[in-house]
């Protein structure tokens, strides 16, 4: 793999657009350059390739894995040099994806799995008031290890929405046993969130941009309002649970889901890999894994499949979907039944 790579560097350095195309499958996933810039499709790379950066690559070891290679190298950049680290991922003996970035120098990476109560916090993201997920687990982490802390998450959650796996990381320098982080986290933690695990990863491992897939779980009580529980379930009323079940499995594939986001992102594809259910007598437990979800996308599917389980005259789940036009849908299913179950990851 050390030639593939060292052309993959020869074409950033001459500008070769030809020899770029050839080392990368054509399943490629994309490209997070030394830069930052996160190029997902070929016509990005091309022209991110034609910049006028001057560019010199210098490989100094790599460490091949199944289908995985990790690399150190200089990187010149107009007459100055850094230190980088890549990660390499390959199909068929081609380039599936490229993350680079700076080598970390006395520090270490670590990844965390977090479990949270979402109806005690603002969202997961930091906010003005700072009673967020985020700035719990900062000031904690900053606390216990004597040094400013950012945390990178796998995805943002909406006030009021849990998880049972959040999965975060964060570099440190901390002298801290990293399977003792932990422990001396959760003891700082405010009640509603706890440290599940915590253990050292390879510097180029991204909690969010490294996800294979993700699944949400959402909760249906199918009996009678539980003021009790109104935080952490939807009672939705009387419902027909075949129709609600057979809705959700039409959505199965992949989507343009713009219907389902009030967001711009730029490609708002996504694939649904499953749908499950779980249900007795008193719950409907709905579990939907994808490749990635856009905001508010799993509580607008629960919401436009209740919409016809209810026999609401709107149209069928993947109807909505075929319009790309988000002001059709005007329900949404409450943040209380919804929890982050699963994130799993290419490694």
């Amino acid at each position: 793999m050390d030639k593939l790579i060292q052309k993959y560097f020869t074409a950033w350095e001459t500008k070769n657009d030809t020899l770029l195309e050839e080392v990368l499958t054509p399943n490629f996933k994309g490209i997070r350059t030394f830069f930052e810039e996160k190029l997902y499709n070929l016509d990005d790379v091309l022209f991110t390739l034609r910049n006028k950066r001057d560019l010199k690559y210098t490989l100094l070891s790599s460490d091949y894995r199944t289908d995985v290679s990790y690399v150190d190298a200089y990187l010149e950049i107009n007459g100055k040099s850094e230190l980088i680290t890549i990660k390499f991922t390959f199909e068929d003996d081609l380039i599936k994806s490229v993350y680079e970035t700076s080598k970390l120098i006395n520090k270490t990476r670590v990844k965390c799995v977090v479990s949270y109560d979402g109806s005690i916090f603002n969202g997961y993201q930091k906010q003005p008031t700072k009673d967020t997920v985020q700035d719990a687990l900062e000031n904690a982490l900053e606390s216990a290890l004597s040094e400013k802390i950012k945390i990178h998450g796998s995805g943002r959650t909406d006030k009021g929405v849990h998880a049972y796996n959040q999965v975060i990381h964060f570099d440190t320098s901390t002298k801290i046993k990293t399977s003792a982080i932990m422990m001396v986290v959760n003891k700082i933690l405010p009640d509603g969130i706890y440290i599940k695990s915590s253990e050292e990863v390879h510097e180029t491992f991204h909690s969010r941009y490294d996800i294979k897939f993700k699944e949400y779980v959402y909760v249906i009580n199918k009996q009678e309002y539980d003021v009790i529980k109104r935080n952490y379930e939807w009672y939705p009323g009387d419902f027909d649970s075949n129709i609600f079940k057979k809705e959700i499995e039409s959505i199965v594939g992949t989507y343009d889901f713009t219907s389902l986001t009030k967001t711009n992102d730029l490609n708002n594809v996504r694939t649904i890999f499953d749908v499950a259910f779980h249900e007795n007598q008193k719950y409907l437990h709905v579990h939907i894994k994808g490749n990635g979800f856009l905001r508010y996308m799993v509580r607008n599917i629960i919401a436009g499949a209740m919409n016809v389980a209810k026999g609401k005259n709107v149209s069928s789940l993947k109807r909505i979907i075929e319009k790309k036009d988000n002001t059709l849908l005007k329900d949404i299913a409450p943040s209380s039944g919804l929890y982050m179950n699963e994130v799993n990851y290419n490694l």
